[in-house]
């Protein structure tokens, strides 16, 4: 059997075999005394499964890359986008937006834009 992606095995000290699919690799999670045949027919049963989620994961990769390749408008000038999974909501670095997920992307814009035009303001008006 041959996968699009490349098949690691990893062996460690658990009682069943699992299977991680990344977007470089096929990750193989089998207990340290799995013969290479109980793997190989682990993976036999499961081939549909692995290669439907094959596809998601590259049409998830798709889908980042396409909307990295997006710009938001900022006082005139533009501004791309990055998807980094490790922040909660969207931040502006000095010459991109980072933001968490694309799913409501023009909510997170909004509320930024509220949020930094109150800093303006709070910077501007004296009370």
């Amino acid at each position: 059997m041959k996968f699009v992606l490349p098949t690691k095995i990893d062996r460690s000290k658990r009682k069943s075999i699992s299977i991680v699919i990344n977007k470089d690799n096929i990750l193989i999670k089998a207990p340290l005394r799995a013969s290479e045949t109980a793997i190989k027919q682990v993976l036999l049963n499961k081939q549909a499964w692995i290669e439907k989620s094959i596809t998601k994961v590259q049409h998830k990769i798709g889908t980042q890359e396409l909307i990295n390749s997006k710009n938001i408008y900022l006082q005139g000038r533009p501004f791309p986008v990055e998807i980094d999974s490790s922040i909660h909501s969207l931040k502006f670095a000095t010459d991109r937006f980072l933001v968490s997920s694309t799913s409501n992307l023009e909510k997170q814009v909004k509320v930024f834009i509220q949020n930094s035009f109150h800093k303006y303001l709070e910077q501007k008006v004296f009370f």
